[in-house]
């Protein structure tokens, strides 16, 4: 469970920095 939360965390990192490669743990995650 705390892998998931760290996940989120880490995704909304990503976008918050404006990055357009997130990281592999939340590859073809979203699409």
């Amino acid at each position: 469970m705390e892998q998931q939360m760290k996940i989120d965390i880490e995704s909304i990192q990503t976008q918050m920095s404006g990055n357009k490669n997130p990281p592999e743990s939340e590859a073809g995650e979203e699409e």
